[in-house]
Parts: structure tokens; sequence; C-alpha cells
């Protein structure tokens, strides 16, 4: 049985969808789960309190968290996933050899080290040094193009991997389910003439942000065929902007805003906007074209229109910054597609089972032997295929 430790970097248990990153960590821990050869742990990096634990989401409630500090050295794998402890800590257990340390990467670590660089005006002079203690680095598909020189360069004496995407229904399941019982959830209505269109960016970063969509939507509602389609462009992530002039100047010549369809709101979980609001989803991305937004919203039945190069095969997609085709698919959404969401259902279904450990086995299969191949150095050569989101 090997022992396998997964960081977690919350401080409260009680909510999924504040840190993207809550997600990946739980969906690696219930996949590695499903092999009977694992025995696999969520590890804090923060040690938490009885007040922290007690109040916790119910998925958590068969998940055991232990604080990594305590019972790391416990562990033959550590997968730093969710959070880092201290430079000490993870050189006290680099030193101690039997543990194999994992860095699994899923940001876009490159971009936010160049704005952070260029742009953070309360920085520390202080810096970090953790790039010389890990066996292997795992990093997703959609963050080769930025991240991998990037990671082969600064962990040189690690071996860089692109390992497969990793998704399943589990976290939105019990979203519905609430819905369900409280006898609110509410589909995708084929039957609405005018639609609200939603950008979900977090707007953050300038690898997902809410001004493409803008000028997507915007170019759409200018033509005669689309304007009485529209019921309003929805912009969520983003109420901090509206004291912002270079935002204020963005919009304020756009018929949308003119003609008061543009509204500019808070954060909102997906599920939420889904089920109270949204129609479509508009979005945009660069260096980022693999997310769990596309998966989630053509799982709950939306159409979703985005630039997600490695995932054509779900929801709509135009290429990279080409507005005007873009354009022409909001088009063909907000005219045709409610006479083919069946097909539509269907299609997408298909598409996301590459991703779904809970329905594919080969992926699964396919993390087990990236787990025993770290203790022979086999990883080293394994490349990622795009069609199959598996190992050769």
């Amino acid at each position: 049985m090997i022992k396998i430790g997964i960081t977690i970097g919350s401080k409260y248990l009680n909510e999924l969808w504040n840190c993207g990153i809550h997600i990946n960590v739980l969906n690696l821990y219930f996949l590695l789960s499903k092999i009977d050869i694992f025995n696999v742990q969520l590890l804090s990096v923060f040690d938490l309190s009885e007040s922290d634990t007690s109040n916790k989401h119910e998925i958590f409630n068969d998940i055991n968290v232990k604080f990594l500090n305590d019972y790391g050295k416990d562990y033959d794998i550590i997968i730093f996933m969710g959070g880092l402890p201290t430079t000490e800590v993870i050189t006290e257990f680099h030193n101690m050899r039997k543990i194999k340390l994992i860095y699994y990467k899923c940001g876009n670590d490159f971009i936010n080290i160049c704005e952070k660089i260029l742009w953070d005006e309360k920085v520390s002079e202080n810096s970090d040094d953790l790039f010389t203690y890990f066996d292997e680095v795992w990093y997703v598909p959609q963050q080769e193009e930025q991240n991998r020189a990037y990671y082969e360069m600064m962990f040189k004496n690690s071996i860089v991997l692109k390992v497969p995407f990793i998704w399943s229904s589990t976290f939105l399941d019990y979203d519905i389910k609430n819905l369900k019982e409280n006898d609110k959830l509410k589909l995708y209505d084929t039957t609405k003439e005018k639609k609200v269109i939603s950008v979900l960016e977090p707007n953050i970063s300038t690898t997902k942000n809410c001004l493409v969509p803008i000028l997507i939507t915007e170019k759409t509602y200018m033509k005669k065929s689309c304007k009485d389609c529209i019921e309003d462009l929805q912009i969520t992530n983003a109420h901090k902007y509206l004291t912002n002039g270079h935002f204020k100047t963005f919009i304020k010549h756009f018929d949308l805003h003119k003609d008061s369809k543009l509204s500019v709101e808070h954060r909102y979980k997906l599920s939420f906007i889904l089920n109270n609001y949204a129609d479509i989803i508009v979005s945009h991305q660069q260096f980022n074209p693999l997310n769990y937004l596309y998966l989630d919203c053509v799982y709950l039945g939306f159409p979703i229109l985005h630039n997600g190069s490695l995932c054509k095969d779900i929801g709509y997609y135009y290429e990279g910054y080409d507005i005007n085709d873009a354009s022409l698919k909001l088009e063909d959404i907000l005219l045709n597609h409610d006479k083919r969401h069946s097909e539509y259902l269907e299609s997408n279904k298909k598409a996301l089972y590459k991703y779904n450990y809970n329905e594919n086995n080969d992926l699964v299969l396919c993390y087990k032997n990236l787990i025993l191949d770290i203790y022979n150095y086999k990883n080293v050569n394994k490349k990622w295929c795009q069609n199959t989101n598996l190992l050769n």
C-alpha cells in the first residue's frame, strides 16, 4: 500500500468555489482513491482548528484532513497541489530522501510572475527558493505554452511532465441535488426568446478577463437579426471596475451600455448564475485553452462560446481573438441553438468522457501508472495525447 498525501491550502472547508485549486485537489484525491493499492489523504498546509473542520462542506464529511507539518513524514509520496508549507518544511521532507515529492501545477505561473514583477507595488524584498526539492513537476496541458520552458529552467533537478486533465461532475451534482430538493432547479430554457448572455471570467489577470467577450457581444448586438434576441449582457466578477475610468471609457460608447443592457455584477458561483440568470456564456482566455468552466457549462446543458483550443469539441469554439468569427458563432447560437439543443447535449456528453475519471477507467489507470513510475524514472519519456487525454 502506497501512502499518498495531497496538500490543500484552504483555511476553511465550507466553500469549494472560492478558489479553483480546491476543485483540482479534490478531483485528484477522488481519482487516486479509486486505486486500491493507494492510501490517499488530504494534508492541510494550515493547522486547522476544531471549528474550521466542523464547519465544512458536506463533501468533506468522509475525508479526514490532517496537518502536513505533523503527519507529512508518514507518507511515501506528497503531492504539493493545493498549497505549500514553508521552505524549511519542504527542505526537511527532501532531506529525508525516503519521501517522493511531486509539485502539481495548475496555474498560470509564468504570467503571474510576470505581472507581479511588472505591476505589484507592495512586493516583499525577500525571495522564495523552492525549485530544488521536487522529484517531479506535473502540470496540466493548458499550461504548456507559457509554463513548460519556465518550469524546465527553474526546476532543473526535476522531471517536468504534462499530465492528463481531470474533471468530474461530483461538485456540481451537490448543487443540483440541493436545488432539486428545494424545488429551485431550472434547466436551460429552449423556449426563451430573449437571452441573457453572461461573462464569468475572474477578471484578475490578463489571461482570463471580460473585455473580449464584451466586444463579441456588442458586435453581435449591433446586428439587426440579433438585437431583439439579447435581453442583457451580464459581467460577473467585475463590480469593482465600475469606478475604474479605463473600464468606463471602454464600455460607455457601446450600444449595449446606451440601451441599458449591460450590467456589472459581483462574484457568484457558477451553479447560481446558470440556475437563476444566464442563458448563454461567452468566454475568452489567453494561454489557458482548457478550463473547468467550459466543461461545467456543457454538463449543465448551457451553450458556451469560447476560444479554448485544446477542447474545440466542447460547446462552441472560435479562434484566438477572432471577434468577427466569434460574433457569427454567437449569432448562430442566438438564432439556431434551441433547435438543436438535444444534439448539443449528446455531443458534449461524449466530449466530456475523456476528462471524467468517474467514467473513464483508462484515465484512472494512467494516473496509477504515473504514481508507480515515479520510482523507476519512466515518467520522463511520457507524452500527453490531446485526442485521448492520456499519456503515451
